[in-house]
């Protein structure tokens, strides 16, 4: 199940677990710009760990979406208000755009790496979801095996039973009862 070759320690997986949503959070930015050793980056993909690596990267995925949606919009109201009040600066402003281009090519980066690793968590969690309801498919054929094997049981007694009576001394049997 994990995409690495290195199993996560158990201690890294209850680190990962034992952090607040911050901490957390901190972590799995971390592991979009630049993996930790491998071991927490096999930890994030613990089973136990990533529906909580899932459910993160979506909320920062939307946070990063949101944050360049503002970020634009808040570059084009500065400089409508600079212009509005006549402090309109051509080199101040070209300044201004080339600082939120150098952020929004930092975020687009943050925000590609964030969906590679949320397609990758999507896909665990889906092979996890499968495992766990071909488990519970697996428990109820089980279940369904010993009550038909002891359905069984009981038909073959009762066979049995019926053979015994059916062919004692003195007793016709019916052409059925032969076929039992």
């Amino acid at each position: 199940m994990n995409t690495t070759s290195h199993a996560p320690a158990d201690s890294a997986v209850r680190e990962l677990l034992a952090l607040d949503d911050d901490e957390f959070r901190r972590v799995v930015d971390r592991d979009v710009r630049a993996p930790d050793p491998a071991r927490q980056v096999a930890a994030l993909r613990h089973p136990a760990v990533v529906d909580r690596w899932r459910r993160c990267l979506t909320a920062s995925k939307i946070s990063v979406e949101s944050q360049l949606a503002a970020k634009a919009s808040e570059l084009r109201a500065e400089a409508a208000r600079a212009k509005a009040s006549g402090s309109f600066d051509k080199k101040a402003y070209h300044e201004m755009v080339a600082r939120y281009e150098d952020w929004r090519a930092g975020a687009l980066r943050f925000k590609s790496g964030m969906e590679i690793r949320l397609t990758e968590a999507r896909h665990l969690w889906t092979e996890l979801e499968m495992v766990s309801n071909l488990k519970k498919e697996h428990s109820l054929l089980k279940e369904r095996v010993v009550r038909l094997e002891t359905e069984l049981a009981v038909a073959k007694a009762a066979i049995r039973n019926h053979r015994e009576v059916a062919f004692e001394d003195g007793v016709e049997p019916e052409p059925i009862d032969e076929k039992l």
